[in-house]
């Protein structure tokens, strides 16, 4: 089965001027999630049951994600391969904090923060933006000692995700972008799975640390549409902008990874020969690396 084309679903508006703009989670009862007020990231108490009680973010299939104050949406020039799974990516920071720019690593985000990322499949990926069944959401959530994994998983209503640390083995089926019907088993990882591919140790003797992987400078340098108030952005520039990310030099002096966009729309012949290898470089960087580095 041939790669499916990675669409970013325009529709998701980036509610950024405050909790009474957008919100957060919970049951509104329209079997959504609904708005209800300001982020909530309490390190000191267990992880909550469901993905609502944070309040990062409300979705409903007729309008997609629209996500709270500091909660601010992002992509990636070149995705990491998800079993074909599309995903919507998000990053919340504390009021006041601020993450530190890297010219090679992860961007460096503050205690309390949270790297959000969504999973889910289109029913027919020749309309990805159009009956959406949402999979799983995984945190990362940043604690003084280290990234703690939580993996959330949608119920069959889509009203809300709830915690599950053993993950799960659900059977999907879709049309591929070529119009044949497709059946999976979609594998949603263990917690402690996380650190196969987010785990780092400089030696053998020193600690594990759990590491951010697409969150790095040369992945986000790319344009993003934030809806209509403020429309297509450099991502580096807009987290700037709204006292985000200190210490990074104009986007235009930072490399790039390879944009792959032409690559989802028109296939591989879309990469210029000059340009092949710069784009199979970046492609094994988000891959693979974080393993093979």
């Amino acid at each position: 089965m041939r790669r499916t084309p990675r669409v970013a679903l325009l529709l998701f508006a980036a509610c950024l001027v405050g909790p009474a703009g957008c919100g957060g989670g919970g049951d509104d009862g329209t079997g959504t999630m609904g708005p209800v007020g300001p982020v909530v990231v309490d390190l000191d108490a267990p992880p909550p049951d469901r993905l609502s009680a944070y309040h990062l973010f409300t979705w409903a299939p007729t309008t997609g994600f629209a996500f709270n104050a500091r909660v601010v949406p992002y992509d990636l020039n070149t995705a990491l391969f998800s079993d074909y799974a599309l995903k919507q990516r998000a990053i919340y920071l504390p009021d006041g904090a601020t993450a530190s720019f890297q010219p090679d690593e992860a961007l460096d985000l503050p205690v309390g923060s949270v790297v959000i990322k969504t999973f889910y499949f289109p029913a027919d990926f020749r309309v990805p933006d159009e009956n959406l069944t949402l999979i799983e959401t995984r945190l990362l959530v940043r604690h003084a000692d280290d990234w703690h994994p939580l993996p959330y998983i949608w119920d069959a209503a889509q009203d809300d995700a709830v915690l599950a640390p053993a993950g799960e083995v659900r059977a999907i089926s879709f049309i591929d972008s070529a119009g044949t019907t497709q059946h999976a088993n979609y594998l949603v990882p263990q917690r402690n799975e996380c650190q196969n591919c987010h785990a780092e140790q400089d030696s053998p003797t020193s600690p594990v640390e759990l590491v951010l992987l697409g969150v790095k400078a040369r992945h986000i340098n790319r344009a993003y549409d934030y809806g209509a108030e403020v429309g297509s952005r450099n991502q580096l520039e807009r987290l700037g902008e709204l006292g985000m990310l200190s210490g990074a030099p104009a986007p235009a002096t930072i490399p790039a990874a390879y944009d792959f966009r032409p690559i989802e729309a028109s296939g591989p012949g879309a990469v210029a020969p000059a340009e092949l290898d710069a784009a199979a470089r970046s492609y094994l960087d988000i891959n693979c690396a974080h393993c093979h580095n």
